[in-house]
């Protein structure tokens, strides 16, 4: 918020009957709370947050490579996918232990399918989303994230208690669009321009 005048983002999408979740969207920009959206498959969880991701980056595509962190969980995913993995060519070729760690670089940080991604997993996004930061030995990483942004299709029932989905200080449950919508077309051939007001 700049002078009282609110920052509009325009977003290039497919998708119709979204505004409300790209408002989401922007208020979790705006407050740099995480978000999660809770739906089934095929309501367009993940498109929704991919085109907001796109427009934070001016349509750049260079730019959304280096400015985005994209991981999508599954039972196998190893915590290290989000502190950082050693530089192999600076161990072996410069003698230098270094960690890449691109979720501290990003601007936009997106999670898929964060019920699927193990406790251990879990706690270690905990620590990013209530730190802003990753503890690498006697490194401290500052993550640089404007958005956090998460989706899963349940939050299982013997979890509804644990700290980890309280961390999503915004939760949206996104449902299926109404049937009187399909035949208006819930989903166009064409993009066409929405303007998000970001408070």
């Amino acid at each position: 918020l700049k002078n009282n005048i609110m920052i509009q983002r325009v977003i290039k999408t497919r998708l119709v009957g979204k505004e409300e979740l790209f408002k989401v969207i922007a208020l979790g920009e705006a407050t740099r709370n995480p978000i999660l959206f809770v739906g089934v498959p095929g309501v367009a969880k993940t498109q929704t947050l991919l085109d907001y991701a796109a427009a934070m980056s001016g349509y750049d595509r260079d730019k959304a490579r280096k400015e985005t962190f994209v991981l999508e969980l599954d039972e196998g995913t190893k915590s290290s996918e989000i502190k950082g993995r050693v530089n192999m060519e600076d161990l072996l070729v410069n003698k230098k232990y270094t960690i890449e760690a691109p979720i501290s670089e990003a601007r936009y940080v997106l999670i898929n399918e964060v019920d699927k991604g193990s406790s251990a997993v879990r706690n270690t996004m905990l620590s990013v989303m209530r730190e802003k930061a990753l503890f690498l030995g006697s490194e401290v990483r500052q993550c640089k994230w404007q958005l956090f942004a998460g989706s899963c299709n349940v939050i299982p029932d013997d979890e509804l208690e644990n700290p980890f989905w309280d961390r999503f200080l915004i939760t949206y449950t996104v449902e299926r669009i109404k049937v009187k919508d399909i035949y208006s077309e819930a989903w166009t051939e064409n993009k066409y321009e929405l303007p998000i007001n970001i408070p």
